[in-house]
């Protein structure tokens, strides 16, 4: 028999209370010490397992069962975007001010107020007496938002979760998937001469415009998966900038991808070498050499805990008739929960869980999506309360 255990009035009232105390710990990707020591002292307060901060910077709850049984992750980052346009806030961004039901904070919503959720579901289970059929492990990880799963690797390494809840913002749904993200670069290396002897240089600038404006004409497509195939221009640099009466020698490209599971590293590059190759075959004269590859992201915790890796985040899915959806679709559905399924569109730590490593995963958490790097930053008490019960109900469903 699964225990799906009420969350009762008390419960409730310590989840916006430990949200609070989230929104009011400054957390700023990299600088999120004070938000992680606030869910670290969390799980202490549960009274079991182990908890601790990791070399990476991440908080981490082990609770070990006394039966076998799977070992279920449950995420949730810590940091948040940089502050930004602070004077438009109407409100504290750091104040865990409370009005006309909703709580408001930088990155409350992105997504510290599912880190309180998670705590006080796993609380509310152990004071029912539940232990865990199996492993639990709750993680408040660090640097999300430089880049996703970065800082998570360790703790993935350690335990190799069977499976994983990914708290990010959902309103207290499941979600099964989400599209990968990925920064591409190319690089142009043509000729630099006076502007008034054109012929004599390769102009990488030109190139590198009819290059733009193929990809601009040939997405967004539809994958095979279903999933938008997107790929935009986010910047562009010739060289030398600022050109004095100089045909520009250089050009460094930087597009921003979208993409479904059924892409791989290598086809997201292919595709921007190609319109590269198209525009070269119509190219009058010399043309520049090109080079395409993935942006390096590095990545550097609020610890000095350092990695360097390409800007490439996986897409995952996850099927609905997988044990782990079936599971979570039942448990909401005893505690009268809504249990529609659906998919993010930006990206999570998913990306290296499911998408990279193949553990399955949904998502479940509190806040709506769209409410993400927004001034005024907010989710509803309600959208707590209901977050909280359905983490309860899904957790125990699965380890019970």
């Amino acid at each position: 028999m699964k225990l799906i255990p009420a969350i009762t009035d008390e419960f409730k009232d310590k989840a916006v209370r430990l949200c609070t105390s989230l929104a009011q710990a400054r957390s700023e990707t990299g600088s999120e010490r004070s938000a992680v020591e606030v869910a670290v002292s969390a799980f202490k307060d549960i009274g079991v397992g182990e908890s601790f901060i990791d070399g990476a910077g991440n908080a981490v709850l082990d609770l070990l069962g006394t039966e076998a049984g799977p070992t279920l992750l449950v995420d949730g980052h810590a940091d948040s975007i940089p502050l930004h346009s602070a004077d438009k806030w109407s409100c504290d961004p750091f104040g865990g001010i409370i009005r006309d039901g909703r709580l408001y904070g930088l990155g409350i919503c992105d997504q510290k107020a599912s880190i309180g959720a998670m705590v006080i579901a796993t609380e509310a289970l152990v004071r029912s007496g539940w232990r865990p059929k199996g492993r639990l492990v709750l993680v408040a990880s660090a640097s999300e938002e430089q880049m996703e799963g970065a800082a998570l690797r360790p703790v993935l390494e350690r335990y190799r979760p069977d499976m994983a809840i990914t708290t990010e913002p959902t309103d207290a749904r499941i979600f099964t998937s989400q599209r990968g993200r990925a920064k591409i670069e190319m690089r142009l290396e043509g000729r630099p001469s006076h502007a008034g002897h054109s012929s004599l240089g390769v102009n990488a600038a030109s190139f590198a415009a009819g290059v733009i404006w193929k990809i601009a004409s040939s997405f967004p497509r539809l994958g095979s998966s279903g999933v938008q195939l997107d790929i935009n221009c986010i910047d562009m640099l010739s060289s030398p900038y600022p050109s004095v009466s100089t045909i520009p020698g250089g050009a460094t490209v930087r597009f921003d991808a979208r993409f479904g599971p059924e892409q791989t590293r290598d086809s997201l590059l292919s595709h921007v070498m190609e319109a590269a190759k198209e525009v070269e075959a119509e190219w009058v004269g010399e043309s520049p050499g090109i080079e395409v590859g993935y942006v390096k992201a590095i990545v550097t915790t609020w610890t000095g805990y350092r990695v360097e890796v390409d800007e490439f985040a996986d897409a995952w899915s996850t099927p609905h008739d997988s044990p782990l959806v079936k599971s979570a679709i039942s448990a909401v559905g005893e505690i009268g929960s809504d249990s529609r399924l659906g998919s993010y569109s930006f990206c999570t730590n998913g990306s290296i869980i499911c998408g990279e490593l193949g553990i399955p995963t949904i998502g479940f958490g509190v806040g709506e999506e769209d409410g993400a790097h927004r001034i005024d930053e907010s989710v509803t008490i309600d959208s707590i309360h209901r977050g909280t019960a359905g983490l309860a109900a899904i957790i125990s469903s699965i380890l019970s």
